[in-house]
């Protein structure tokens, strides 16, 4: 088997024998010397495989007659996913190509949505999967907890979750100048496209949104977790947030988009902010980070708990802390108004928790 970046073979996996062709293009999370197929396996493939306590991940394998078993499901796949250009083939698929396999080209299959997204499958979109066959989808290496699918209209990948706490974080980034992803609510004309009309009378059942995103990666650019960026990091003995924090080496132009983060994490008091749903935007052919990504995931925003630990810097902080740390750092931030605010038209309890954080916030700025 052939570890692949686009038609570039980087690795070979023979048995227990592995040969790397390019060290330096390898996945950061295995950088490094020595690499084994446990590092391959434990540490990449399955890691990129889709999360059995993922909402639907059961039903969607159901739908595909797939094993509950992440190495089957990354290889089911041939491990391709949206958040950069790697995939994985067999010796005796010499022929095949990216161009064959991207996901970034194309539509997917749609008779998965309404499972991936609703764990029910559509009558009128009844999954076809012979047993044993690759699957060519996004779904099977998708990450994070939340209901999701994906879906291809007029060549632009669209991510469609179900949150109404997406909808409300990024209307409140939109006030302010920090880079992420706008979420819009989904029409019912759209919605038909994935699912059925009774599925979409449940979803209204449930006082829940459906909200869309672009995709903001594509066969150019890539998306690089920090636990990555960080995992490979560690490799040499370096402190990735200590370094990130003082805006040593190549986080000196990345550390104001940092600071922001942490602001914004305790303005949305967003709970769930890891290593895993920030990080850096990569040359997609080259893997040698080119930017800051947008920030994105929402789902645990405006959380009623107080004291929350901030997961993302070098010294133990509270969300609140870390906010503050960054404010006195400098950190150059546009910030919404209250009557900004009051405009969107936010739950009562929503706008409450923001309002008074932010208040706390300008506080620090006088």
């Amino acid at each position: 088997m052939y570890l692949m970046l686009k038609n570039k073979k980087i690795m070979q996996l023979d048995g227990y024998k592995i040969t790397v062709f390019y060290p330096d293009l390898l996945p950061y999370d295995i950088r490094k010397e020595n690499v084994n197929i446990e590092d391959f396996q434990m540490f990449w493939a399955v890691d990129r495989a889709l999360p059995l306590n993922r909402t639907n991940a059961k039903a969607l394998l159901g739908a595909m007659r797939l094993p509950q078993k992440p190495f089957h499901i990354f290889l089911a796949c041939r491990g391709l996913s949206l958040n950069d250009c790697y995939w994985v083939k067999d010796e005796s698929e010499e022929d095949l190509t990216w161009e064959d396999v991207s996901l970034y080209r194309g539509k997917f299959s749609e008779s998965l949505l309404s499972v991936a997204l609703l764990g029910s499958v559509s009558p009128n979109k009844i999954p076809d999967f012979p047993r044993y066959q690759k699957i060519r989808t996004p779904e099977l290496t998708g990450q994070g907890m939340a209901a999701k699918c994906f879906y291809c209209e007029d060549k632009e990948i669209y991510l469609y979750k179900i949150s109404k706490k997406e909808y409300y974080a990024s209307q409140i980034l939109d006030l302010t100048n920090v880079k992420h992803v706008s979420y819009e609510k989904v029409s019912e004309e759209e919605l038909y496209k994935v699912v059925d009309a009774v599925r979409l009378d449940k979803i209204s059942e449930t006082d829940e949104l459906v909200v869309r995103c672009k995709l903001f990666t594509s066969e150019n650019v890539s998306f690089l977790s920090m636990l990555e960026y960080d995992t490979y990091a560690v490799y040499s003995n370096r402190n990735v947030y200590e370094e990130i924090q003082a805006g040593v080496d190549i986080f000196e132009k990345y550390r104001n988009e940092y600071l922001q983060m942490l602001v914004v994490d305790y303005l949305l008091n967003n709970s769930d902010r890891h290593g895993q749903n920030w990080g850096f935007l990569t040359d997609a052919d080259t893997m040698e980070i080119i930017d800051f990504a947008p920030l994105f995931d929402h789902d645990h925003a405006f959380s009623m708990e107080e004291n929350i630990q901030s997961q993302n810097t070098d010294d133990v902080m509270s969300l609140e802390k870390a906010a503050e740390f960054a404010i006195k750092n400098g950190v150059k931030i546009k910030l919404p108004t209250r009557e900004e605010l009051l405009l969107l038209g936010l739950p009562r309890e929503v706008y409450q928790g923001v309002s008074e954080r932010l208040a706390i916030i300008k506080g620090w700025l006088k």
